[in-house]
């Protein structure tokens, strides 16, 4: 493998792991501090991971990559489309890996949504999309410029690959041990009709 894929995927994997990190501290501050002002552990994983976030925040990083490089739109249009973008985006990655994580595990590890106006099954709602918009503005919009100084920082310096390959170790043990040992999340079952 040549040296500049390697250091792409690189870039890539520590992008999932980032903004599975700031996913995790997004659900834990909204849990602690909106919810039930008491510590309430949102993933089945043992580190600090939301794994859909991950996933999320790096299809809108290469997906709006082109659109933040480019000088000649200007910031408000950006920003009005990142925003638009991601609502459909993290609304529909939503509600598939709800069926993805319901076929797999029996349910999903997120609440459901029935008592939210204009949701969906209970997997995806309005709200919750419209407040995704606005975390896709500050993941994209806000974070893109400080997010990849730092990866080039990192190849800069020739260690990014030790990095990502670090991290990797890590987040395998982890995904081992929360398949093996389950943290006793409760996973979703309940099964709701459209409203």
């Amino acid at each position: 493998m040549n040296k500049s894929l390697k250091n792409e995927i690189s870039k890539m994997f520590l992008l999932f792991i980032f903004y599975s990190f700031i996913g995790w501290v997004y659900e834990i501050a909204y849990e602690t501090f909106l919810e039930h002002w008491t510590f309430m552990p949102r993933e089945f994983f043992r580190g600090p991971i939301c794994p859909i976030y991950g996933i999320g925040g790096l299809i809108l990083f290469l997906l709006f990559r082109p659109l933040m490089e480019d000088k000649k739109v200007s910031d408000f249009i950006k920003l009005i489309i990142v925003y638009i973008i991601t609502f459909l985006v993290a609304s529909l990655l939503e509600l598939i890996m709800s069926y993805i994580l319901e076929m797999t595990t029996g349910g999903w590890p997120w609440q459901s949504y029935v008592n939210y106006a204009f949701n969906f099954g209970g997997r995806v709602s309005l709200p919750t999309s419209i407040k995704f918009g606005f975390i896709g503005v500050i993941f994209i919009f806000f974070m893109y410029r400080p997010i990849t100084s730092f990866l080039e920082m990192l190849e800069r310096n020739k260690i990014l690959t030790k990095v990502a390959m670090i991290v990797f170790i890590i987040f395998m043990i982890d995904t081992i041990f929360a398949y093996i040992i389950p943290t006793g999340v409760k996973l979703n079952v309940t099964r709701t009709k459209f409203i």
